[in-house]
């Protein structure tokens, strides 16, 4: 198999460093983006065999990266990662997984193996797949574990309003929690790379 091209998207310089170093040592080519719109643009101008994405990313958020490129004929098999820090919940998980057919949805910090071997197993099996389409062998009816591809809905569920709305909405670090929650007072520190003690 020719080292495919793997997309990674996220605003953290550090994760697409970290993710970029560990698919570079194994000879793959990576892309780094890190907003949605400029995501998009990339998947439609080049060749992309697996994309990576943060969900709290600007301009256009994860979810909508990957309902556009799921919208597009290339990226209808195409593997998808999603990674989240603040979403975490399995209901979360299971529902994005089913929207979007991803791959996998996978808690932060990042671990790079295990994501380079999800998407190596992923583009092994669709390869596989393809040359027996072109040879004309039948291929084994299976259970699948999870859904291939998932046909997009236009409705909004909570969680993507909440990230839509906190990747858009400007906050002040300054003032009490009466004026900003916890949750988004927390989202924009770890944006930030902020360390020491919150007052």
């Amino acid at each position: 198999m020719a080292k495919p091209t793997v997309l990674v998207v996220d605003d953290d310089r550090e994760v697409t460093q970290y993710l970029s170093d560990v698919f570079k040592a194994d000879g793959w080519k990576v892309l780094t983006e890190k907003d949605g719109d400029w995501a998009l643009k990339t998947f439609k101008s080049r060749r992309i065999d697996a994309v990576i994405l943060d969900i709290l990313i600007p301009v256009l958020n994860g979810f909508q990266v990957a309902e556009a490129i799921r919208a597009d004929p290339r990226g209808k098999g195409l593997p998808i990662i999603i990674m989240s820090g603040i979403y975490r919940g399995a209901e979360n998980r299971k529902e994005a997984i089913d929207r979007y057919g991803l791959l996998e949805y996978l808690n932060k910090p990042v671990e790079g193996e295990r994501i380079r071997r999800l998407l190596r197993e992923a583009l092994s099996k669709r390869e596989t797949e393809q040359q027996r389409s072109r040879t004309g062998q039948r291929k084994k009816i299976s259970a699948p574990s999870r859904p291939a591809i998932a046909k997009p809905r236009r409705e909004r569920r909570p969680v993507e309003r909440v990230a839509q709305a906190l990747s858009r909405e400007p906050v002040s670090l300054r003032g009490s929690l009466a004026e900003v929650s916890f949750g988004r007072l927390l989202h924009e520190l770890y944006k930030l790379q902020s360390s020491g003690a919150l007052y």
